[in-house]
């Protein structure tokens, strides 16, 4: 009788561990709302290069040769500014110093690549602004979707 039920008992863990094994899936390279595995980790998603930003602005606001060709190389004094400054603030400074730093370098920047873009250009690049979350009209503390980010 103590074998029937040693059987029994073996037979319903092994019942057990095979429902829990095949309920358990991969996990998706992006998570719920599109969080990269970076973000999900609590770690910083790395910025995109100059060259995606560019190719992502040439899609969406139809970008010519000539405007190429000239915000490369404003994304990229962006890009190594923004280092030298991650890199002068340290680890010490608050999360709020480091935002505000960023925030400045980002507008003057914005403004050089205002200069080369059309009108036309400008007001789409406007509604995706005001359409990402954290955009006007947003509650503050949220983060900018990195999709409509030009």
């Amino acid at each position: 009788m103590k074998t029937k039920v040693s059987a029994l008992m073996l037979s319903a863990l092994l019942a057990a561990g095979a429902v829990l094994t095949t309920s358990v899936q991969a996990q998706p390279e992006s998570g719920p709302g599109g969080k990269s595995p970076a973000k999900e980790r609590g770690e910083r998603p790395k910025p995109p290069e100059p060259g995606e930003r560019l190719e992502k602005m040439r899609e969406r606001l139809g970008l010519t040769d000539d405007q190429v060709a000239k915000l490369k190389p404003i994304f990229a004094a962006e890009l190594e500014e923004m280092k030298a400054k991650r890199k002068e603030l340290g680890k010490d400074a608050t999360r709020e110093e480091r935002r505000a730093a960023m925030e400045a370098m980002r507008e003057k920047y914005q403004t050089q690549v205002d200069a080369v873009l059309t009108a036309e250009q400008k007001a789409k690049v406007s509604k995706m602004r005001e359409r990402r979350p954290g955009g006007p009209g947003a509650p503050e503390g949220k983060e900018h979707a990195k999709k409509d980010r030009v």
